[in-house]
């Protein structure tokens, strides 16, 4: 990256006019950036260059006013006059700039409705002198009323140009090599330069922290070795026992001597805190229909009523689908305080209500207010996450014991005998013969764009908005690829491993209608949670070495499903933690910052 400093040079004074053809627009000098004093231009940034400009009787004339657009000129090296491109004398004012390393770029832009403003773009990695001038095609000037030799050199100076200055300066960056990591793992950054490269260069750094993550002093500086453009910054973490609120460590450069901080002079890290909420069940004996859990051993579960009001979820059907509020006396039903454990639960927390085996919800608790020292009950936004239904329906009973189970076990087929709702899909048991939920419709349908049209074309499917490309072992290739594939709206790819077998199956869709999915009788099925958004995967029991692996994620808030099939060794077996990393692939920002 570079940046550039752009100095103005006012023209002399016009002289007196004397031709006799009809007027037009003059450059008298440069007006901008900042009444000609310098301007830093940050590296890919962009600066204005105004123009002062009259009419040839001397009158005012206004940008605005000019009768026609500027024309944006190409890099010319500096010693080509001669072989400048001639345009007609009808054209107001010529931009054009030189540069030395006789690239051709073209960072001129026109401003709507100005014609005598442009706005020049800094290109990244530049290194040298940009001239940037503005010549008038006057009757008067030098080469103007019709001449022919417009780029003499003497059209560069007085009256009728304007010349801007822009000198290139060498950055320093830096850069987060992923936006969160664990605690334990070092936060890592890359630190680079621009310009040359031909001696080493020490750059100083700063290091601070939200929370109490550092294994010890942070660096206060890098080194760049000579003939390299770029380093590494590692920062150490420890790993505690401690549950606390993820860190957030901030690296922030200061530009040596001779260079500038680039558009990225800080970068930051999240360290994710490891430490979860211990398993612990807590008793409740009163539903409290009032909403307000005033007394020991009540609770509430509350959802959106009119306008900004909450009313209480009175059915187990408003329990499981509609509940987003939960309060919780801070004494449960045997007396004790919970004031400090509840003190401790964070976003992101897993709880389960259950009254029974085949009655239960799971929630994921979105917010936690007001500290429960203040209060005679908690305060957990909560959304569902599981449900057991089959043996709860109508009316919510008051006096009924319940419990409070948080961070439950994991929910697995076949270990689970009765059917279960899970985001979108209905999981219900091949031997199941009870009463079993219909689809339904998910809300308001997502789909916003694509396709059910069959298509193998490449263009097609890149084209898609749902086409995405996951990040796989070194080696594997993409070998086919389709959108509308049996009338989906989604995108159809199969990636071959390094010996040209196939080894991945990714299926992204708009997903409208809940899905039953039967657990399968001869692998495991497992209800998870990846980077906040509900999934289940399905891989070999112990003795299966080959089973192929299925992840299954869906995205709630653009109504995605992401269903990927893992076919090559490494990703089959006992373990889908491998092709669960690979999903998280696909929920990454386009520039790979972290989740969608």
């Amino acid at each position: 990256m570079a940046v550039y400093d752009v100095t103005p040079r006012a023209a002399a004074p016009p002289p007196t006019a004397t031709s006799t053809a009809a007027p037009g627009p003059r450059v008298l000098g440069a007006v901008a950036p900042h009444g000609g004093g310098a301007v830093t231009v940050a590296p890919g940034g962009t600066v204005r260059l105004d123009l002062d400009l009259v009419d040839e009787t001397g009158g005012a004339l206004t940008v605005a006013a000019l009768p026609r657009a500027p024309v944006i000129g190409w890099y010319l090296p500096v010693d080509a006059h001669a072989h400048r491109r001639q345009y007609e004398a009808r054209v107001a004012v010529v931009f054009e700039e030189t540069f030395p390393d006789r690239r051709p770029r073209a960072p001129l832009a026109s401003v709507a409705g100005e014609p005598g403003s442009v706005l020049y773009s800094a290109p990244a990695g530049a290194s040298g002198e940009v001239v940037v001038r503005a010549v008038t095609a006057a009757a008067d000037c030098p080469g103007g009323g019709g001449g022919t030799d417009r780029y003499a050199a003497a059209a560069w100076d007085g009256p009728c140009s304007a010349e801007f200055t822009i000198t290139v300066v060498p950055a320093v960056s830096i850069a987060a090599v992923s936006p969160a990591v664990g605690e334990g793992s070092a936060a890592q950054f890359t630190v680079s330069r621009t310009g040359g490269t031909a001696s080493a260069l020490t750059v100083a750094v700063s290091v601070s922290e939200t929370g109490s993550t550092f294994s010890g002093p942070p660096p206060a500086s890098v080194a760049i070795a000579a003939g390299a453009s770029a380093t590494a910054l590692d920062v150490a973490t420890v790993d505690d026992e401690v549950r606390e609120d993820d860190s957030v460590v901030t690296a922030t450069l200061t530009a040596p001597a001779g260079y500038v901080a680039g558009r990225s002079g800080s970068a930051t890290v999240t360290v994710e805190d490891d430490e979860t909420l211990p398993s612990t069940v807590l008793r409740y004996d009163a539903y409290d229909t009032t909403g307000a859990v005033t007394q020991p051993g009540s609770y509430a579960f509350l959802m959106p009523g009119d306008g900004d009001s909450m009313s209480v979820a009175n059915t187990y059907e408003q329990l499981r689908a509609e509940s987003t509020l939960l309060r919780l006396s801070v004494t449960d039903a045997s007396g004790v305080s919970r004031v400090a454990f509840y003190d401790g639960v964070r976003t992101g927390d897993i709880l389960e209500w259950r009254q029974a085996d085949d009655c239960f919800v799971r929630y994921v608790v979105n917010s936690a207010t007001p500290d429960a020292a203040e209060q005679q009950h908690k305060e957990l936004a909560v959304g569902w996450l599981t449900y057991a239904y089959s043996g709860c329906s109508g009316a919510i009973p008051n006096d009924t014991a319940y419990v409070f189970q948080w961070s439950p076990s994991t929910i697995r087929f076949p270990d689970m005998t009765v059917p279960v709702r899970h985001g979108p899909w209905l999981l219900t048991p091949r031997s199941w013969g009870g009463v079993s939920e219909q689809p339904q419709r998910l809300g308001p349908a997502a789909v916003t764009a694509g396709s059910h049209e069959e298509s193998h074309d490449p263009a097609a499917v890149r084209a898609h908005p749902l086409w995405r490309e996951p990040r796989v072992p070194d080696g594997w290739t993409l070998v086919s690829a389709s959108v509308g594939w049996e009338g989906q709206n989604g995108i159809n790819t199969l990636y071959a491993n390094e010996r040209g077998y196939l080894a991945l199956q990714v299926q992204i869709t708009f997903l409208e209608w809940t899905r039953q999915w039967p657990p399968s009788a001869n692998r495991i099925t497992e209800v998870r949670l990846v980077d906040g958004r509900v999934a289940f995967v399905q891989y070999g029991a112990p003795g299966q070495r080959f089973a192929t692996t299925t992840v299954r994620i869906f995205d709630d808030e653009s109504g995605v499903e992401y269903l990927l099939f893992g076919l090559d060794p490494k990703l089959s077996g006992t373990s889908p933690d491998a092709l669960v990393e690979i999903a998280r692939s696909l929920l990454e920002r386009p520039d790979g910052s972290g989740a969608r």
